[in-house]
């Protein structure tokens, strides 16, 4: 425990993560209602699911997420005296913004939060910008929180938090400062304000703005303006919210106020009831925040690793709900400013007129659309947005605010965004920099440093985020420019006499064809900007700006509005896509290879190629950090490398014969960083060398270097040995490289570049661990082909590289030699060439090692180098890095832009398509109904109309039939003729095969009629799927065929054959046989009942009988003609009668007595005489029957009995109305095709509606998604480009 400020980084024992791990699998789940969701509490599901990712993917990464948040949040630990309670040592976050006199911000955290809600609003907070104030933050854990110390004592309330976070405040220095906080934080910071301000806290903002309800004695008029004018819609909603949390969330304050240490038994040794606990909130009290699995285990973690346990946390309920009741309701005034924000989701919502009467200071509002009660979490920008805008905060310290504006104006050079940044302001050397002496020299280094690294930083940040978005979000495109092929108008004679005096006309930004490697068929212009165009119109939006020429040409005026980017190729994130092609081969044939390849494939490229980038940033920031320098000497073979860095030491220490150094990388040291002893160190295989540790190296004389380096000859690459040479130097420290009094340095002697492609590769390998590349040229030779392509690759990384041209005494014509040298330089290291004075030199090393002779140009070279490592530090190992970051910030802009064009082109494709497709959908969903209904009234029409044209025919053709005559006009079998008496029988058995046939033609009529409705219907449905189906969904192509209609098929193995029905109309009429003729399947003409003649067709006695002596009834059905007395009438009813009575009534017995009877009558004289007439009579009557009424009589006799017994249903198992089951039958089999075109109208239109629903809520994700992309891409663009000003070196003083 200290009094002062002690750095403090979270470091978790091994034993509590081991003992973490027991307790979760030893958990114990209960069970869960069915279908409870969260109703009862945190579902079980999330819980069980949150458990095994904490014990199983969480736990064992727990280092990560560790170090993340020390690396994130600068952390430090402070004793402070609490009256009454003594000292506790107090955990917080401190982070300084790099703007002078920026406000100072304490942020206090709630519960269940923690220090780990500033986590987010902390970059935006310290953040520089001449559009608002920067903030110094800190953000504290409250006693008993996080890695604070809790007190021992009861009565630890608001007034004692309050006191720490002003205590705090003043033993970090700020006198003044201002407050925000939420939940616990808003109490907390409100007390403060009522104690300390306005002497200390000069004004507070909260995210839970408090206030006291209407009251008839307290707030009279705020009553009355409720009664009277009530609230608004929103207000009650608010209210709605402030009532849940009342009735269903408030149960956790009520137990923690009460009873907090029986509830802390479970919190303190279950982690999976404490994660329960907390979770429940986390998802109740937020606006639907996407809350993942690791954010909820790492809140979840800082209180199971808490320094005073779970428990300590829980105990402010209690005491300030105990301190005083009434007060921390209604004491809610405070003498000082204070500014709200709104959000909807906060577990309390008021109207603003209750809280505007509680807050009279009150100088601020913000309301939101959305949010919760973890506003700093959930919407930090919209958070940190309120504070700058704040009346009260504008206002307060007006001498830091007016030091702000001066430093933001006039003291600051023109790119005040980029001298603005938290992360790297401006390394521009004045010339009195040169002037600056040593500990001048450093101090400014050091803050160049600093703010180097914040830009390393941000820079990684924004890596990050695009691996990130890369592999969630969105499919990050790699783009290809090519340059499209000039028109160039053939010139007049004219204009080729003029054309060595005419300037030549060039845009300013020229144009390129922009397309992507995964996609050739994307194509569209776009333009390269010239870095300062480019930054002068910049902005979130989509970068489009007139293409406008330096000339005022016409042709040039004209000029369409195209895309912007800010460069035509990649530097550092470029990506080798024409692998597998040789200098023979075409780059088309390349580009088709590799348009083969998925998005997802490039895209896992360009991921690893950031992945290698940020482990360089990474070396890079190492690099930036380490005090020492590395200075890197290599060249050609037999350049003279190594007697250069002889000469550098003025003693001959590295071996000049034939084979040098080459071999090795050997790095010369200070012998004071070894003691002051001078010797060898040879680093072993494999490890990391350690000059206190002795196993990570073998001691050597440096009479041995020589063995040493020809033993490295012979072992194979990877077994190789670097060496290290620690010597004296006995030269003034204004004269030593080595022993210069400020700095640490490095000589490596690294191996010839032409050795072979393994030591060059290494050697390229090195260039990330170098400050100061020394290239070593011989002056003969100049530069080789391994030369250029190194010199290119380390200009391209550090813009600056020194080079020796070597054994320059022997050249003759020196002159010729230094500028042809010159003007390769100029094309391989153009900064190198703009800065040659200092950093070219002409020389003869070997010269130098010469005793007692002068070399000024070797002292000049040394010279210019002790400069260049020593006092123009920021150029020599700022400067490369600066390079590099430059170079990877144009990729990452150029990265984002051309991806904002593609999301910018697909969000317009997916509107587009939505315009399209959406009203269709939209009239789909309307028509839905109405084709369901079309569709089913065709059906019940046709059916219909089947139906009663069956009954018609049919009733009809019956009618026909009872009257004798055919039931169809044109009938397969006609009526016959009558041939006579003695054909009577023949001719009454055709008679009935006519009739019956006919009713079969009546039928099949029927069924003809039926097919025509049908096919009526189903061009209806046809119709209506034409009317209602969007265009392009696939139509019904079927034929219907109406003869299929009411066909027979095959039943069993037997061949048989069966009408396609059943049930009770199987059988109508017994007529629904096997074998029907014609093909009907009707088969009355086949049935032997109806087609056997019997007496009763030639006179139908019973008819007659019942026609004069029926009861009326049956005479209702019987025809009119046969009710008209025929001219022996009488006769048949009399035979009739006797048949019947004597057959029936009197019995066979009785008839032989009465025949014995009648002969005796007969033999009587009187009966004789009466008997003759009578016989007379009938045999008179029965002649002219057979002759003058049979032939007609007999054909409505058959149709009588026809008609009578197919009406009967006669044969058949169940009574069927022969005409209701044919019309059912035919009608149902209406209604079978109908219904199935009708289904299959409805599938395609809800399979066309169902396809038209995923395309039309695809192109809304689409859109949506790429929307979210063009903003998202438009905002690192922004940032990249701010970065890129800040990283800029070129006004960096020689």
């Amino acid at each position: 425990m200290s009094d002062t400020e002690a750095p403090f980084r979270i470091s978790v024992p091994d034993d509590a993560l081991e003992f973490l791990k027991q307790k979760l699998a030893l958990t114990r789940f209960p069970d869960e209602l069915e279908d409870s969701g969260r109703d009862y509490g945190a579902p079980l599901a999330d819980v069980q699911r949150l458990t095994a990712y904490w014990k199983d993917t969480y736990l064992p990464k727990w280092r990560e997420h560790e170090a993340k948040l020390n690396e994130e949040l600068p952390q430090f630990t402070r004793d402070i005296e609490v009256d009454g309670f003594g000292k506790l040592n107090i955990h917080y976050v401190h982070k300084k913004s790099t703007v002078v006199d920026a406000i100072p911000l304490l942020f206090v955290h709630g519960w269940p939060g923690s220090f780990l809600e500033v986590r987010k609003i902390l970059p935006l907070l310290v953040e520089a910008s001449p559009e608002h104030p920067s903030f110094d933050v800190v953000a504290v854990s409250l006693p008993g929180y996080g890695f604070s110390e809790a007190p021992k004592k009861k009565g630890f309330g608001a007034s004692q938090y309050a006191e720490v976070g002003n205590k705090l405040m003043l033993a970090l220095g700020y006198n003044e400062y201002v407050t925000q906080g939420g939940d616990w934080g808003s109490l907390i910071t409100r007390r403060i304000a009522q104690l300390y301000g306005p002497k200390h806290s000069k004004a507070w903002h909260t995210n839970m703005p408090m206030g006291e309800p209407p009251h008839p004695t307290r707030r009279p008029l705020l009553l009355l303006s409720y009664l009277l004018f009530g609230l608004s819609a929103k207000e009650k909603a608010g209210l709605e919210r402030s009532k849940w949390f009342q009735e269903k969330g408030i149960g956790y304050f009520k137990e923690q106020a009460t009873q907090p240490q029986t509830l802390g038994y479970s919190l303190a040794d279950s982690p999976v009831g404490l994660l329960g606990w907390i979770y429940e909130k986390l998802v109740n009290w937020t606006d639907e925040y996407p809350w993942t699995d690791e954010e909820v285990l790492t809140w979840i973690s800082i209180y199971w690793f808490s320094r005073a346990g779970p428990v300590a946390s829980i105990r402010i309920y209690y005491e300030v709900t105990s301190e005083d009741p009434e007060n921390f309701i209604r004491k809610i005034e405070t003498p000082i400013p204070v500014g709200h924000s709104y959000f909807p989701k906060e577990i309390a919502v008021l109207p603003r007129s209750w809280i505007k009467a509680s807050n009279p200071t009150l100088a601020f509002e913000s309301e939101h659309e959305g949010g919760g009660h973890f506003a700093a979490y959930e919407r930090p920008e919209a958070l940190v947005g309120d504070l700058p805008v704040q009346a009260p905060i504008q206002n307060i310290l007006v001498e830091k605010s007016c030091k702000m504006a001066q430093a933001y104006t006039s003291s600051r050079p023109a790119t005040s965004s980029a001298a603005s940044s938290p992360t790297l302001t401006n390394f521009s050397d004045s010339h009195a920099d040169k002037q600056l002496r040593g500990e001048d020299v450093q101090e400014a280094y050091i803050e160049r440093k600093d703010r180097l690294v914040n830009a390393i930083d941000s820079t990684k940040a924004i890596l990050n985020n695009i691996r990130n978005f890369n592999r969630d979000e969105w499919v990050v495109r790699y783009p290809q420019l090519k340059e499209p092929v000039p028109e160039e108008p053939e010139a007049t004679s004219e204009e080729h006499e003029l054309a060595p005096s005419l300037p030549t006309i060039r845009p300013k930004n020229q144009r390129r064809s922009l397309s992507f490697a995964d996609d050739p068929s994307f194509e569209t212009e776009v333009v390269v900007a010239h870095p300062s165009n480019y930054a002068s119109k910049r902005s979130v939006s989509m970068p489009i700006i007139q293409d406008e020429p330096e000339v005022d040409d016409e042709a040039q005026k004209d000029s369409d509005s195209v895309r912007l980017i800010p460069a035509s190729d990649f530097n550092v994130l470029r990506l080798d896509l024409k692998l597998g092609t040789h200098p023979h081969s075409s780059s088309s044939t390349a580009a088709s290879l590799v348009s083969q390849l998925e998005k997802a494939s490039i895209a896992n490229l360009l991921d690893e190629r950031i992945n290698a980038s940020l482990s360089h940033v990474d070396k890079l920031r190492l690099r930036v950090q380490d005090t020492s320098s590395k200075v890197l000497v290599t060249g050609d073979l037999n350049a003279g490398k190594s007697t250069f860095v002889n000469a550098l030491l003025r003693r001959e220490v590295m071996p000049v014969d034939q084979q040098p150094c080459t071999t090795a990388f050997c790095e010369v040291h200070d012998a004071a960083e070894n003691e002051g002893v001078e010797e060898v160190h040879i680093v072993k295989e494999g490890v990391k060398y350690d000059i206190f540790d002795e196993s990570t190296f073998t001691r050597a004389s440096l009479e041995d270097l020589d063995t040493i380096v020809g033993d490295n000859e012979h072992k194979p690459v990877n077994q190789q040995n670097i060496v290290k040479l620690y010597l004296a130097d006995t030269r003034a420290p204004s004269e030593s490289l080595l022993n210069n009094g400020v700095v640490d340095i490095s000589l490596i002697d690294a191996p010839g570049l032409n050795r072979d492609s393994v030591k060059t590769t290494a050697l390229f390998a090195r260039q990330e661990e170098i400050d100061v590349v020394v290239f070593v040229v011989s002056s003969e030779n100049h530069f080789t082909l391994s030369a250029k392509e190194f010199l290119t690759n380390a200009s391209r990384e550090k813009a600056y590289v020194f080079i020796v041209v070597n054994k320059y005494a022997g050249i003759k014509n020196k002159e010729k030699c230094r500028k042809s040298v010159l003007e390769q330089i100029k094309q391989l290291s153009p900064r190198t060439y703009e800065d040659a004075d200092d950093l070219v030199h002409f020389v003869d090393s070997a010269a130098a090692l010469q005793p007692h002779t002068a070399n000024p140009a070797f002292d000049d070279l040394e010279s210019s180098l002790r400069s260049f490592v020593l006092v123009k530090r920021s150029k020599s190992k700022l400067q490369p890095v600066s390079t590099y970051l430059n170079h990877l910030l144009c990729d990452i802009q150029l990265l984002a832009d051309t991806n904002m064009i593609v999301a910018d082109m697909e969000m317009m494709s997916a509107r587009a398509e939505l315009e399209a497709k959406k009203p269709v959908l939209e009239q789909m969903k309307k028509s839905k109904e109405v084709l369901e209904n079309a569709i089913e009234q065709v059906e019940e029409d046709g059916t219909t109309k089947a139906s009663e044209t069956t009954k018609k025919i049919l009733n009809a053709a019956l009618e026909c039939i009872g009257q004798g005559k055919l039931g169809v006009d044109i009938p397969s079998i006609p009526m016959p003729s009558y041939t006579g008496l003695l054909g009577i029988w023949d001719y009454a058995r055709d008679v009935r095969r006519a009739l019956v046939s006919s009713v079969d033609d009546a039928v099949k009529l029927a069924e003809d009629q039926a097919r025509l409705t049908t096919k009526a219907g189903v061009d209806k449905v046809k119709a209506l799927g034409e009317e209602h189906l969007p265009v392009g969904a696939e139509r019904n192509t079927r034929v219907f065929m109406p003869e299929a209609m009411f066909s027979t098929r095959r039943r069993g193995t037997k061949g048989t054959k069966s009408r396609r029905s059943s049930g009770l109309y199987s059988n109508i009429g017994g007529a629904i046989v096997a074998g029907g003729v014609h093909g009907l399947g009707i088969g009355l003409a086949q049935r032997h009942d109806l087609l056997e003649t019997t007496f009763f067709d030639l006179l139908d006695v019973n008819h007659q009988f019942f026609i004069h002596f029926g009861d009326g009834k049956h005479q209702e059905h019987v025809d009119t003609d046969a009710m008209t007395p025929s001219a022996l009438s009488v006769v048949s009813v009399g035979l009739g009668a006797l048949t019947m009575v004597g057959g029936q009534a009197i019995g066979a017995r009785a008839i032989i007595e009465g025949i014995v009877r009648v002969t005796d009558l007969l033999q009587n004289e009187t009966a004789r005489k009466w008997a003759a007439p009578v016989i007379g009579a009938v045999t008179l009557g029965a002649s002219a029957y057979f002759i003058l009424e049979l032939p007609n009589t007999i054909p409505r006799t058959v149709g009588r009995r026809v008609k009578a017994s197919i009406l009967r249903g006669d044969g058949q198992e169940v009574p069927v109305s022969f005409v209701d089951g044919h019309a059912t039958r035919v009608g149902r089999e209406t209604r079978k095709v109908l219904r199935l075109v009708g289904w299959d109208l409805r599938e395609r239109f809800r399979s066309s509606m169902d396809q038209s629903a995923v395309e039309v809520k695809g192109a809304e994700e689409a859109e949506k998604k790429a929307s979210k992309a063009k903003e998202w891409f438009g905002e690192v663009s922004v940032k990249a480009a701010d970065l890129k000003q800040t990283v800029a070196f070129d006004e960096i003083a020689a």
